[in-house]
């Protein structure tokens, strides 16, 4: 898969999380090092669980913006809303070709925690993959190294 359809894959969930925020009082990710471990499952296959880090700056902040003006003409489809003490995003987008409809699940643990569940397929699929199941888990470590 190309680099820039991951990034833009990946980051629809940030996206809607971070558009949404600014609408709908969801609560904001404070900045600082966030350890991500996500388990991605394709295609029903066992999940492969990777662990990364990621500086939550205003550098970050910037590439959600331009990611933000990029979906405005790829989503068809962008919405998030309340139900009891969890977030729920859909969207459609389409990403080189590819029609992309995700659901995604926002929890938050207070300030420093947050998960993040999303179901997403692909018509055609990219790569051969039609389907992806998505668990994150983010963790607040403090500031930026």
């Amino acid at each position: 898969m190309k680099p820039s359809a991951l990034l833009k894959l990946f980051s629809f969930p940030f996206l809607l999380f971070s558009v949404a925020a600014h609408a709908l009082e969801i609560p904001q990710p404070k900045r600082g090092l966030w350890e991500i471990r996500m388990q991605n499952s394709y295609d029903g296959a066992a999940a492969k669980v990777t662990t990364s880090q990621l500086c939550w700056d205003a550098a970050w902040e910037k590439r959600l913006k331009t990611a933000e003006e990029s979906s405005k003409k790829d989503c068809s489809k962008s919405e998030v809303h309340k139900e009891g003490g969890k977030w729920i995003s859909n969207s459609v987008c389409k990403v080189d070709g590819t029609i992309v409809s995700s659901q995604g699940t926002f929890e938050f643990n207070g300030e420093n925690a947050y998960r993040k569940v999303t179901d997403s397929t692909f018509d055609p699929p990219m790569e051969g993959l039609a389907r992806n199941h998505m668990v994150t888990d983010n963790k607040w470590l403090g500031p930026c190294k």
